[in-house]
């Protein structure tokens, strides 16, 4: 170890941390779900970032998505956002209701477009592609 100079110790030290942290959580949707429940409980009542972005990561994990689902209207209640929206979304496809998640994703991309009629929806257009093809099937 004498090649290696404490500064280097320390960003591989505080890398490893970072790597077993961030695995455990994505290996137990139970401890991610206690991580975000402690966010959204301290969250300000008119925080709608928090409520929807805790409810996005139970629903990426496909974990306690009545809980998500609580969130995301929460979330849209206090403002309504294309990035919320988009959430919502996905929340339908977590739930296998493609239906209805279409109908989220075209309002998402609407709320984007009225802030920036050029703004990039490629993402969203896909997921209401799959969406469709997927209603389709049903």
């Amino acid at each position: 170890m004498q090649g290696i100079s404490k500064n280097a110790l320390l960003r591989m030290g505080l890398f490893s941390a970072l790597f077993l942290s961030v695995t455990m959580l994505s290996a137990n949707p139970d401890k991610l779900f206690d991580k975000v429940s402690v966010e959204v409980a301290s969250a300000s009542p008119d925080d709608w970032m928090t409520y929807a972005k805790s409810a996005e990561k139970m629903i990426r994990k496909r974990s306690h998505l009545n809980e998500a689902k609580e969130w995301i209207s929460k979330s849209l209640a206090i403002k309504e956002t294309a990035s919320n929206l988009e959430i919502m979304g996905d929340y339908y496809m977590a739930n296998n209701l493609p239906e209805e998640a279409v109908n989220f994703y075209l309002k998402s991309m609407q709320s984007a477009q009225m802030i920036d009629f050029n703004v990039d929806v490629s993402d969203v257009q896909q997921k209401m592609f799959k969406a469709k093809q997927q209603s389709e099937k049903a």
